[in-house]
């Protein structure tokens, strides 16, 4: 998908991405870090965030080891690749299934540049972005890209908040460096922070819990999974925050081309939700704790030689710890 589709399709998450690419499914268990992605239905139910999906995640050439850290909005989004199938040859890491890869917008060099974007919608929905690029002198260039989002929750909660709403900002920075015409050196930066009161989801109860709301004095549940009306003793809350960094180096040689990728993350979240979705006090979460950091190294090589054959060297490492737990 090219940033004029991006545009004209009105592509903000990684949900949309799946409506516009027909082998692609994304489905969201529990919380958006737990998101399932899948290319002709295979991929890994990620209930667990210690387990790494079979359909790689990649945002400007950098592995990300859980789908869930690409679930906010996308922003300043220069094109977007989904790959059908195993691509070992070329994304070595967890990528049996498929790829989605990500790319976002570099600085400008030759001129200054910027955006400003507007959404609104139903449920106080308000959505603003903006970018500025532009050259800091005959070699260094900017990119520096905002987002915030927020919106009320649709689920129509008796019990307690709204849930499904979202209260997320995102700041991206970049800073490109090009001290000759066959070398250049790309920084970026990201902060990522959601605090949403999430995960609501509506259901049909049986009989025995409905007889027992009714005996505590509680509304019944109607048991229409589509009126968007929910009751819950226990307030769902996501909040998550991430950041990156990375530098890439691009050198371009007499019969080829050298590429650098170093970078480094971590995140750290909560989620709380109310696991038997009802007023009954059964089965909560509260304060479940998440995070993680990565680091990862990889070279490329490819060749450009005149002749019926050309060939590719990589090298990649990659080392990450994930926690998790209930921290009540």
């Amino acid at each position: 998908f090219s940033a004029e589709v991006i545009q004209e399709a009105g592509i903000h998450n990684a949900n949309d991405i799946a409506t516009l690419t027909p082998s692609l499914s994304i489905s969201t268990n529990i919380t958006p870090f737990t998101a399932a992605f899948r290319i002709r239905g295979i991929g890994t139910s990620q209930s667990d965030i210690a387990l790494e999906p079979s359909v790689g995640l990649f945002i400007d050439d950098v592995y990300l080891n859980r789908s869930g850290l690409g679930m906010s909005d996308l922003n300043d989004i220069e094109r977007i690749e989904v790959l059908h199938g195993p691509q070992g040859t070329l994304y070595g890491k967890n990528t049996n299934a498929g790829a989605i890869s990500i790319f976002t917008r570099r600085p400008n060099p030759d001129a200054f540049e910027g955006y400003v974007e507007s959404t609104v919608g139903d449920y106080d929905l308000g959505r603003l972005t903006a970018a500025a690029s532009g050259p800091l002198s005959d070699t260094v260039a900017y990119r520096l890209t905002g987002n915030v989002h927020r919106q009320d929750g649709y689920f129509d909660n008796s019990g307690g908040e709204d849930l499904n709403g979202a209260d997320d900002w995102y700041v991206l920075g970049k800073l490109l460096y090009e001290p000759s015409d066959t070398l250049a050196f790309l920084l970026t930066g990201s902060r990522v922070d959601r605090d949403t009161h999430c995960c609501g989801a509506d259901t049909v109860q049986s009989e025995q819990v409905n007889a027992e709301l009714a005996a505590r004095g509680l509304p019944i549940d109607k048991n229409d999974p589509y009126d968007y009306e929910i009751a819950t003793d226990i307030d769902g809350e996501f909040k998550v925050r991430t950041d990156s960094l990375s530098l890439v180096a691009e050198q371009e040689l007499a019969a080829g081309a050298l590429k650098s990728i170093t970078a480094w993350g971590e995140s750290d979240g909560t989620a709380t939700r109310d696991v038997d979705v009802s007023q009954l006090d059964v089965i909560y979460q509260y304060n479940g704790v998440s995070s993680g950091d990565f680091f990862s190294q990889e070279f490329r090589y490819a060749s450009d030689v005149s002749g019926p054959l050309n060939y590719q060297l990589g090298l990649f490492y990659y080392q990450s710890t994930t926690h998790g737990g209930d921290n009540q």
